[in-house]
């Protein structure tokens, strides 16, 4: 069985992209444009964004504040919990408030840092865990995500639903499958996920599935691509020819009905 949801309160929209921190130095302004864009575009709830530097005005985020959302939205970020690396989760701050202290730690050495809260949502009351992280290449790394998942009440054995979004680095031969049942959130077949799509990256050709959200809440998934799903076809007009060495990814959105 799959975490028991609160009542149905409508729809709930997820994000997840990895822009690459080259590409969020190099392209920060459009990197920032478009992030904000999409969460207005698609009315995004959560988002995690992975590897989006600070840099000045255009890109400054920082711990529960991000200044070109016009106090919609705000940021919760790893911050210096992993120095080589970061992850961020953006929420609409007008349907959403943290309710629990925020977890945070690394997949790998100084590296990899995952993020888990729970929000309380307004209108109804209903508590939902909320999960963004950048894996590790290592199959299995997932696990270590089942004891905060659960410390903070969701999972299969909790009372409150879960958001997981990520980029997994581990790619479709990996399942969504067993990636769900480590992070112990039960039956794939119980839960909503994105569909699978050749996300990374710019450098390779896009030949990899990485990146991808599952949701124990809601029903009736449908996943939505802000530049598409044609692989290297899908990289934006700003982004350059194929000869630029980076590891952009595309991005992914889910949203669920009946939440």
């Amino acid at each position: 069985m799959a975490s028991a949801a609160p009542s149905a309160s409508g729809s709930v929209t997820l994000l997840e992209w990895n822009p690459h921190w080259k590409t969020s130095k190099d392209f920060g302004e459009h990197v920032t444009s478009d992030i904000k864009n999409w969460l207005t575009e698609y009315h995004v709830d959560f988002a995690t964004i992975i590897e989006f530097t600070n840099l000045g005005d255009t890109t400054t985020v920082g711990e529960n504040h991000v200044p070109w959302s016009d106090a919609k939205y705000k940021m919760i970020d790893s911050g210096a919990t992993c120095s080589s690396d970061k992850t961020s989760i953006l929420y609409d701050s007008t349907k959403w408030t943290p309710s629990s202290d925020v977890l945070k730690g690394c997949l790998a050495n100084n590296d990899r840092p995952w993020i888990a809260t729970t929000f309380t949502e307004s209108a109804s009351g209903k508590e939902i865990v909320v999960v963004g992280s950048h894996f590790s290449h290592t199959a299995g790394c997932e696990q270590l995500l089942k004891a905060p998942i659960a410390k903070l009440g969701g999972g299969k054995d909790g009372s409150k639903g879960v958001v997981f979004m990520a980029d997994t680095n581990n790619d479709r031969a990996y399942e969504t499958s067993k990636l769900a049942n480590n992070m112990g959130l039960g039956d794939i077949g119980d839960l909503q996920k994105s569909d699978s799509f050749k996300s990374c990256c710019s450098d390779s050709g896009m030949p990899y599935q990485y990146d991808r959200i599952i949701s124990t809440i809601g029903s009736q998934g449908t996943t939505s691509y802000p530049y598409g799903n044609k692989g290297m076809e899908s990289l934006p007009a700003w982004f350059p020819d194929t000869d630029y060495r980076d590891e952009m990814h595309l991005p992914v959105v889910l949203t669920v009905q009946n939440a």
